[in-house]
């Protein structure tokens, strides 16, 4: 009768082990720099995230868009998750760029163009038909925003959401690393992986690093995205290996 328990070593099998250690270590690194000074900012320094504050981009109106910091201020970023009303430089660095967004946001509402689904669709050409008050039908298309992705007053949960995510995620990460088998593991890390590189591209709060942190979590990131590609490559080669040999040892039984 076959051992399940005892069955032969594959090609990769140790060399998969070693990448799964990789990715403890490196979301355990992760996690640890997050309690590490991510941002920090001077009374009257420019405050920017994406290239928008610091007067190198433009607002609708074709003014260079500048907000100033009116007073110290600094966060890790797990520090400004527990505590963002304690910091206000951020808060005015939203409101200031509200203030470019404000009018379009209240046309594209206007126009149809609410909430997720809509407002989506509306990014992407579709034209909703709205009707006036004297059942007149009109085609109005959405209209972009001076600053892509700012649409609240106040910090939104999607940018706080994001890295919440990524360091939850990184911990359960290395749960299930060091807990369970297989290659749903090496999924996980890629997902988290894509999902960490969009984040750093578009979110607000993950840009608006000024210390060393910032380039070396996102670097952390590639890695945990590369490596759990390859992880899982080798993951599906030793698993069609080993079905192939479970087919050969049953058709020996039958």
């Amino acid at each position: 009768m076959l051992d399940m328990n005892n069955l032969r070593k594959e090609k990769h099998e140790d060399l998969c082990k070693i990448l799964d250690l990789v990715l403890v270590v490196v979301f355990a690194v992760f996690f640890i720099l997050s309690l590490f000074p991510y941002y920090s900012v001077a009374e009257g320094d420019l405050i920017s995230s994406r290239g928008y504050g610091d007067g190198t981009q433009l607002n609708a109106k074709g003014k260079p868009i500048e907000v100033e910091a009116k007073e110290d201020d600094s966060w890790s970023l797990l520090g400004y998750v527990g505590f963002p009303y304690n910091h206000s430089s951020v808060e005015h660095w939203q409101a200031d760029l509200y203030k470019d967004n404000k009018s379009t946001i209240k046309k594209n509402d206007e126009n149809g163009y609410k909430g997720l689904v809509w407002g989506t669709l509306g990014m992407l050409g579709v034209e909703r038909t709205v009707k006036d008050k004297k059942g007149n039908e009109t085609k109005e298309p959405y209209q972009d925003l001076a600053i892509p992705g700012i649409t609240t007053k106040t910090v939104s949960i999607k940018q706080v959401g994001a890295i919440l995510f990524l360091d939850v995620f990184a911990l359960v990460g290395i749960a299930l690393l060091l807990l369970k088998k297989g290659i749903g593991r090496a999924l996980f890390g890629i997902i988290w992986g894509v999902i960490g590189v969009l984040a750093f591209q578009f979110n607000y709060l993950l840009n608006m690093g000024t210390t060393f942190v910032k380039p070396v979590m996102m670097v952390l990131t590639i890695v945990v995205l590369v490596v759990s590609v390859v992880d899982f490559v080798f993951y599906f080669i030793d698993g069609r290996s080993r079905a192939a040999y479970l087919r050969s040892i049953s058709a020996a039984y039958a």
